[in-house]
């Protein structure tokens, strides 16, 4: 089952529910088929006469059981409305069945009548049920992952009851005992019902976490004042009633066809089963493409075109061959196979089309509000629609020349309406989203790429009780923004662990300067105070003092900063920002390098307010270090428009170094301000792929909007990646499928994921970002419906040349679909398997990254292509260490000798290097970088994460050898690495107690040590064990500038 849910994409928390929701679905799917089948089957047998009164009758109580929902639903718990109507349903139908078969017989008519007439309401009710609990139950995220497949147990579950029917006739001799199946399906289902609202919370459960304001706007008074919702009100109207009309025709003609109860119950039930057959082939294949290829509008009016086409032919049959029995009973069955077509597709298209792309037309609509106006839409205009129907088919014949054939030329008529409204209704939908992206609360000044999230995730896990995982949380909130580090070591001294506690203090007393400044002091009073740990000023440093006017001299800054102790350079430093004398400002670069983190720290922390353009330089310098870098660039934003130009200088100084231009890029953004935004945009065209990604977000940080001579040079960026794209997907498939062959589709699909967020961030610069950001919240939610509502955004706003550019890259389109959208734009010259490969390789940085070219060059070691060793060679001169292994190994796998020629021309330390990785790469004494990356990317930490930035990962990655009963101690204080069990298994012990065992590919993550205990924490290698070790501070500003892995390792810690 696990399997099954991780193909669905359902997270192990949300397990329990789905399970009880599918489960749910699937007894409400076999009542309401059996229950169906059961009552049509003996109404139509026993009381066929009473049909038109039936559905004037049926439309009442699918009205009066709406409203009184719809009543009840703002007055009491919907948990307790739900399981009240549940209940009312299983008393109902095990009161019809006692009825019917022990009851009086003088009032089965009675009964037939009330079941018969109770089936659609009750459906409607219990679907109410079922979407409101689904609602509450799940969060909008889990709902939008989840909805389009979650009835799947429902439409099964009827897909088999309909079939068994009449399988089971040797057991159900009479049709009433259905009834049977119908009480314990819908009695288990009240069960579940019952077990959900009771064990999980619910959202919006009670009507008092309502505001008054949202009850009183969709009130029925207020939402009909909006014409778009009266003309979806109309839309809905017109289906149910065309909906109703075929039901009723169709009813009517099966009843004269099969006369005989068992025939008729078997009919039905096959009938109906292959209308919910139908439905799911639809949903299954069909559905998906049609609102992709051809949008909403064309989707709205497939049902009424084919009903209009079959109602055409049962007039025109009914006409030449007859539409009665009695009177044509050879020629009869054209007009009734026609009539039976009509209902099949208008009940299969409405279910499976029909429903859910009008559900799409409730987006548009104020998000406080679309719920509720939805379920009175659905609910009470939808039964309405029932009533309006069932009343004119009594009135119809009422009339004494009525007869079959009028209702052909009737659906013929609500077709012609059904397109007059679904006309109308478009434009008013493309009007309604026209004034949602112009509103003026409507507004954004940058894409929202994960940081808010993952920050309010974190802040969270400050107060939890795993303290490993709240020291964790913090350190990783200090890399993501060091400003606001007061406010979180606040936050996790509230924490009830002891050693979480203690750990905020140390940071506090950092922080405040406390762990030195009060060491510092002009006079102690040995009585009441221990001076042994005290620095008391000297008669010659105070003279000095009091001579400076009070100021700090030059001397006693000297000599402390020249001291040997580290406590007298951190002194320094805080007596720095003290200081108003310029000269003394030099010594705070000597302390800006110093090798002691606590005192560089104090260091670029006055630097924020001691500085000059020397200061600024030693900041910068700063950026390249992986423990100070993030700090650094919090002083360098706080010193603000200052820093631009020397930071501009340095961008170009320290070209070769790309961690050090992404870090500079970053600190320009933060800044912000027109200056920040010219120097950004002058970097649009750096040739290095991952540089330009951090200076689109960057420029996104600063609110970039391009001016008018801008405009065609980031219209140039997004066709430049569409290019990019149209390439990468001819390569997928060009690639093959086979073996390796998997591994570079995945990381050239990664590519196309990169470009199109690239898009995202160019069209945000062009477009209301808010409008952008809807259209990427809702590609990325996987769903038909997100899609095809994100395709009608674009086609609102976006320039028809990009239209056609850019819509066929975000819509849900296969692959090949994409490829000949595009090529119309990107032509390009078909490859082979292997000339594809040796284009990959070649292709510009700013076209492929480090990790696809690495994939390939693999490729051509694993098929030894002799043709590309001129290109391996050529390879091994790359200073990327990642593709210089890879290629060594490919070109090693190719010929021995020719490695062994080429690679002595790097030097004797790189040759080695090489030689370790490749000659001991079957042992697994020496790692490659390539093979990290591809264990990284098969354990569960780092599942669904590119490729490039595990390439990262195992850039800093170190091997650590234990052999068996070795020992390691963990602890934070004296121990800064994490650890990933690469082989082998280890035995953890807290506190001299076994704590578990961590086996192949588990993180050992953050072990606060305890002041009570020496080596709090310790490994014991059970075997002989290779576990591959994290700088944290490397790992940490790792984790800060990707948040999606950030986001995956916090499940793991």
């Amino acid at each position: 089952m696990k399997s099954v849910f991780t193909v669905l994409n359902v997270k192990p928390e949300e397990q329990l529910q789905v399970a009880l929701m599918l489960s749910t679905g699937f007894f409400m799917g076999i009542f309401i088929a059996t229950y169906t089948v059961t009552a049509e089957s003996l109404f139509l047998n026993q009381l066929a006469d009473q049909l038109d009164s039936a559905f004037l009758v049926s439309g009442i109580f699918g009205i009066v059981s709406t409203l009184l929902f719809s009543f009840l639903q703002n007055r009491i718990k919907f948990s307790t409305l739900t399981t009240s109507s549940i209940l009312g349903i299983v008393l109902f139908t095990l009161g019809v069945y006692l009825m019917y078969n022990y009851g009086d017989t003088a009032y089965h008519d009675e009964v037939l009548f009330t079941m018969y007439c109770l089936a659609g309401p009750m459906t409607a009710v219990l679907l109410l049920c079922y979407w409101g609990i689904f609602g509450r139950l799940f969060n909008f995220r889990q709902s939008k992952r989840i909805i389009g497949w979650i009835d799947t147990g429902q439409l099964i579950a009827s897909i088999l009851a309909f079939f068994l029917i009449p399988l089971t006739a040797g057991l159900f001799t009479e049709t009433s005992n259905y009834l049977i199946v119908c009480t314990v399906s819908i009695l288990l289902a009240a069960i579940l019902f019952f077990v959900i609202s009771f064990n999980f919370p619910l959202t919006k459960n009670n009507p008092k976490e309502f505001e008054s304001t949202v009850r009183k706007e969709t009130s029925f008074g207020n939402i009909f004042k909006d014409p778009y919702v009266l003309l979806m009100s109309v839309f809905l109207m017109i289906s149910m009633i065309t909906f109703i009309f075929n039901q009723y025709a169709f009813q009517d003609l099966i009843n004269e066809q099969y006369p005989d109860q068992r025939e008729l119950t078997d009919f039905l039930a096959y009938f109906n089963g292959g209308i919910y057959f139908l439905s799911l082939l639809m949903q299954t294949f069909v559905n998906d493409k049609i609102i992709s290829n051809y949008g909403i509008k064309v989707s709205l009016y497939v049902l009424p075109v084919i009903v209009g086409i079959f109602a055409i032919g049962a007039l025109f049959t009914g006409v030449i061959f007859g539409y009665d029995l009695a009177l044509t009973p050879t020629t009869f069955i054209f007009f009734f196979l026609f009539m039976a077509l009509t209902r099949l597709f208008n009940a299969t298209l409405r279910d499976s089309l029909e429903n859910p792309v009008y559900k799409l037309l409730f987006i548009p609509l104020d998000s406080r509000l679309r719920f509720g106006i939805q379920a009175k839409v659905e609910g009470v205009v939808n039964e309405s629609g029932r009533f309006i129907a069932g009343i004119s088919i009594f009135l119809f014949a009422l009339i004494p020349f009525f007869n079959l054939l009028w209702i052909p030329g009737i659906i013929l008529l609500l077709v012609g309406a059904y397109f007059i409204v679904g006309n109308k209704l478009y434009n008013g939908y493309k009007n309604k989203i026209r004034a949602k992206l112009e509103s003026s609360d409507f507004q954004q000044d940058k894409l929202e790429l994960g940081f808010t999230q993952i920050t309010s995730r974190l802040e969270t896990y400050l107060t939890m009780d795993r303290t490993s995982k709240a020291v964790f949380s913090f350190k990783l909130l200090e890399k993501i923004s060091p400003a606001q580090i007061s406010q979180w070591i606040n936050n996790l001294m509230k924490n009830n662990d002891e050693d979480a506690r203690d750990y905020a203090q140390r940071k506090m007393n950092e922080l405040k300067g406390l762990s030195v400044s009060d060491r510092y002091v002009i006079r102690i009073d040995p009585k009441h105070t221990n001076g042994s740990n005290k620095n008391i000023l000297t008669k010659a440093d105070l003279e000095q003092i009091l001579g400076n006017s009070g100021d700090v001299t030059k001397q006693r800054i000297q000599r402390l900063t020249r001291s040997t102790s580290p406590e007298d350079r951190q002194y320094a430093a805080e007596l720095l920002l003290h200081s108003s004398a310029e000269e003394n400002i030099s010594f705070l670069m000597e302390l800006l390098n110093d090798s002691v983190p606590a005192v560089r720290t104090t260091a670029i922390k006055t630097a924020t307010q001691k500085h000059n353009d020397e200061v600024i330089m030693a900041l910068i310098d700063n950026l390249g270090n992986p423990q100070f870098g993030n700090q650094a660039i919090s002083s360098l934003v706080l010193i603000g428009g200052k820093s631009l130009n020397l930071l501009e200088n340095a961008f170009y100084r320290y070209g070769h170094n790309s961690q050090v231009l992404i870090k500079i890029v970053q600190a320009i953004g933060r800044i912000g301000g027109q200056r920040a935004k010219d120097l950004l945009w002058n970097k649009i065209d750096y040739p290095d792929k991952m540089i330009v990604s951090q200076v689109l977000l960057s420029l996104g940080v600063c609110g970039f909007k391009a001016g008018v001579s801008q405009i065609t040079r980031i219209k140039y960026a997004i066709e430049s990646d569409i290019a990019d794209i149209s390439w990468n997907l001819n390569a997928i498939q060009e690639i093959g499928t086979g073996g390796e062959a998997k591994i570079i589709r995945q990381a050239l699909e990664r590519e196309i994921q990169n470009d199109i967020e690239h898009i995202y961030m160019l069209l945000a610069m062009l477009y209301d970002t808010r409008s952008i950001q809807l259209v990427k919240e809702n590609i990325e939610s996987g769903t038909t419906e997100g899609t095809t509502y994100a395709v009608e955004l674009l086609d609102v706003f976006l320039s028809e040349s990009l239209k056609q550019r850019v819509i066929p890259v975000l819509d849900d389109l296969s692959i090949s679909e994409r490829i000949k959208r595009l090529e119309t734009f990107y032509p390009r010259a078909a490859l082979d398997n292997k000339l594809v490969l040796k284009f990959l390789i070649n292709r510009d940085f700013t076209q492929s990254n480090r990790w696809t070219k690495a994939t390939v060059l693999h490729q051509i070691g694993v098929q030894k292509i002799e043709d590309f060793k001129l290109d391996l060679i050529a390879q091994l001169f790359n200073t990327d260490i990642l593709i210089r292994e890879v290629a060594a190994w490919s070109l090693y796998q190719i010929s021995a000798t020719e490695y062994d020629i080429n690679s002595k021309r790097l030097g004797e330390d790189i040759k080695r290097q090489l030689d370790e990785v490749i000659y001991h790469r079957d042992d697994q004494t020496h790692q490659m970088t390539y093979d990290k990356v591809l264990f990284f990317k098969s354990i569960a930490v780092f599942e669904g994460i590119p490729g490039v930035v595990l390439s990262s990962l195992a850039d800093i990655s170190e091997e650590v050898k234990l052999i068996p009963e070795a020992t390691l101690v963990v602890d934070g204080k004296i121990n800064n690495n994490f650890y990933i069990v690469y082989s082998g298994k280890v035995e953890f012990y807290e506190k001299g107690q076994l704590g578990g065992e961590y086996t192949q590919g588990q993180f050992i993550g953050e072990m606060v040590a305890s002041s009570s205990y020496v080596n709090t924490h310790v490994l014991v290698a059970k075997a002989s064990t290779i576990l591959l070790s994290f700088n944290k501070d490397q790992f940490y500003e790792l984790l800060a500038d990707n948040v999606k892995l950030a986001d995956r390792v916090l499940e793991y810690v």
